[in-house]
């Protein structure tokens, strides 16, 4: 009795030792490929990661020195491998390779004057991809392309572009104004609506909601702004003094402005998923009132908290930007800031605040 118990449990190390081996050979058969061969360029810094179930290779340090050829860039998922070529067209433009798992390979060139350098690619939540690259070393530009259709569909110049983690939203500076010397102008684009509704119109003297000729698709957070942009910016002075801080499910994005030497907190709530319901999209409504209406509450929503007071880490300050801001993160519900204040007679001083959102108010119209 006792050697048949000897003798299964040797049995059993066996077994486990076998299955040990297999489920080691799986892992190692599944690895990310680009993980263990992850190409390397001297001229342009790259990173390898992986999203969900995407092979992603992208420029780390953007700004850099050009190479002759564009670096190794693209997205590979199970429906969609996405590359950026080496070489540029006849002429001078970059292109980018569609291949879909099951159909045709498309091209898509980007503006030669636009377009010096493509960073990233990224896919969105359907089958659209948001193309950030560089024009100048100095500014960014991105294109929205339609992976179907191998077309680009909306694009332009901005600074400081950040993609929420769901890769449904890009929220971005507006490039004009402050490259002209005038206020920041935050714009959010929502990649699974249209170039039309992709609008910051909606007003008593735009009751249908309707984008103008010469608006490039985007929706103005802050400041609020009812009638699209008009074609004198404001020139007050606004300025952005953080990164944009996105909550992990993407529903919200909060950053810090400083504004006439007041630092605010600014709070972007997205819009609702309507891609596929509670909207009546055809063209029999287009122009529908009750529609516009809809499409309006269904827009992203602004609010903001100003520190004041005791808060007001900028009272008497020469200057108040970035250095007034240590770190922002979310909380909850709420949301933490450590804010530093110059001290003449000492150190610094560092307050760390935790802002409930029900303290923050609506932007004013």
């Amino acid at each position: 009795m006792k050697s048949q118990t000897v003798y299964d449990a040797k049995g059993m190390h066996w077994k486990s030792i076998i299955l040990i081996f297999v489920c080691q050979l799986v892992l190692i058969f599944n690895a990310p490929v680009f993980a263990q061969n992850c190409p390397i360029t001297t001229a342009v810094r790259t990173i390898c990661k992986q999203i969900g179930n995407a092979e992603v290779v992208s420029v780390s340090s953007p700004f850099g020195a050009y190479p002759k050829s564009q670096p190794v860039v693209y997205w590979h998922d199970d429906e969609w491998k996405i590359d950026m070529l080496p070489n540029l067209t006849s002429d001078g433009e970059l292109s980018m390779k569609i291949t879909p798992h099951n159909g045709s390979m498309k091209i898509v060139n980007f503006d030669a004057v636009l377009f010096v350098q493509v960073d990233s690619i990224t896919r969105n939540q359907g089958d659209g991809v948001i193309v950030i690259g560089e024009p100048n070393g100095m500014s960014s530009v991105f294109s929205i392309v339609d992976l179907k259709l191998g077309k680009i569909m909306a694009g332009g110049l901005l600074y400081e572009p950040s993609i929420s983690p769901d890769r449904r939203f890009l929220l971005y500076k507006n490039w004009y104004l402050p490259h002209v010397g005038g206020e920041n102008q935050y714009v959010l684009y929502d990649t699974l609506k249209t170039l039309e509704e992709n609008t910051c119109g909606y007003g008593e003297n735009n009751p249908e909601y309707k984008r103008k000729s010469d608006q490039i698709g985007i929706t103005q957070v802050y400041p609020y702004q009812a009638n699209c942009l008009e074609e004198e910016g404001d020139t007050d002075d606004n300025n952005g003094i953080s990164n944009f801080i996105w909550s992990s499910d993407s529903s919200k994005v909060v950053f810090a402005d400083v504004k006439s030497g007041i630092i605010s907190l600014i709070l972007v709530k997205m819009p609702h998923d309507d891609s596929d319901k509670n909207l009546d999209r055809d063209k029999e409504h287009e122009g529908d009132r009750d529609r516009g209406r809809d499409r309006y509450n269904d827009r992203p929503q602004t609010l903001t908290y100003k520190f004041v007071g005791t808060q007001n880490v900028c009272a008497g300050a020469a200057t108040c930007d970035s250095n007034n801001v240590h770190s922002i993160a979310w909380n909850g519900d709420s949301v933490n800031v450590s804010l530093v204040q110059a001290n003449s007679t000492g150190p610094a001083i560092v307050k760390n605040l935790t802002i409930p959102l029900s303290k923050f108010v609506p932007l004013a119209k």
